[in-house]
């Protein structure tokens, strides 16, 4: 066994949850005078710092700060506008805060794969926690609402600790799983999982479905990234014998034994949709969920881009009409 404990972030990671995060950030914003009108795609470039930073992220967005430079956000470099005072921060948060807590489970869910990853490694032995920015009152509710008896700790932010990527909560995390840092691995979406992880001296593994895109990630030092929960679960237990990858500049998903391709998902472009073709295995590979994580990488890489999926082949069909799609369809 590779890690003896898998700490997870939560927003994009375990959960997608961009939905419910969109919903209560226009609400507050519309009820405190401000612009309401935001996307899943902006809140994606919001969120993954703590719900302050997000905010303050939102506010200076409306003022003109563009997404590049939102990302220096709650770091020594931010350059916030002064129109994005703390008073006014705080006037948004009063109401976000509390109306998430009751709202933050309404069109929030596992991503596919992921129950069935936690319950594969509990069984290996692996000891599994959530450590994430989002309040600690909406991560213990989700927890409970959605991983009954999934997680051995959970832990969200806490004015009296850190947040990440400062290692106080990943080594709060460490002391309760009685486990040392060498020992973990720290799986996220965002630069600042990949940051938590190097100030915490853990590993880490990047998701790609998350609310960072691919070449974001490599830009921040992202070394290992994974597309499909079975990726993922192969990657925590050092069991990788295949090779999953998205390759763009052929508008596909393809898995490779070596240097042999075993399998392809191919996808056309029309306007703001993916649309699926094709899904081939080779007969010899067949039966063992491959031509699942080729769809799931190409949805995965379509969520990203905030694209929507559409599909031609029946295969690709099927998997759409699976709970855990909705947001692509």
């Amino acid at each position: 066994m590779k890690y003896e404990a898998a700490i997870f972030d939560m927003d994009g990671t375990i959960l997608n949850t961009s939905k419910d995060l969109t919903g209560a950030l226009n609400y507050a914003m519309e009820e405190t005078g401000h612009r309401h009108d935001y996307e899943v795609l902006h809140t994606k470039n919001f969120f993954g710092s703590g719900v302050v930073v997000a905010i303050r992220r939102a506010l200076a967005y409306e003022a003109g700060t563009s997404f590049e430079d939102l990302v220096a956000f709650g770091t020594k470099n931010e350059k916030v506008p002064a129109s994005v005072t703390e008073a006014e921060v705080n006037r948004v948060l009063d109401i976000f805060r509390p109306y998430y807590a009751a709202h933050c489970n309404l069109a929030t869910g596992p991503f596919p794969g992921i129950l069935d990853l936690l319950t594969h490694l509990r069984k290996a032995g692996v000891k599994v926690a959530v450590v994430s920015n989002k309040p600690d009152e909406a991560v213990q509710k989700l927890v409970s609402d959605l991983f009954p008896g999934y997680f051995d700790f959970a832990l969200g932010q806490k004015d009296e600790i850190r947040r990440k990527p400062a290692p106080d909560m990943t080594l709060a995390c460490v002391d309760a799983l009685e486990v040392t840092a060498d020992k973990c691995v720290y799986i996220g979406d965002s630069e600042i999982d990949i940051q938590t992880a190097a100030n915490s001296k853990m590993d880490e593994i990047a998701v790609t479905w998350g609310f960072r895109s691919v070449d974001f990630l490599k830009k921040h030092g992202a070394t290992v990234l994974v597309t499909t929960a079975d990726e993922l679960e192969r990657a925590i237990l050092g069991t990788n014998s295949m090779k999953l990858v998205y390759e763009e500049g052929q508008n596909r998903a393809a898995l490779y034994d070596e240097e042999k391709l075993v399998g392809q998902c191919l996808y056309e472009e029309k306007g703001d949709h993916w649309i699926i073709v094709k899904t081939v295995v080779d007969p010899e590979y067949s039966g063992k969920g491959y031509a699942r994580q080729l769809v799931d990488c190409v949805i995965n890489q379509a969520r990203g881009k905030g694209k929507r999926v559409g599909a031609t082949c029946s295969y690709a069909k099927h998997v759409l009409t699976k709970p855990g799609y909705e947001d692509v369809k």
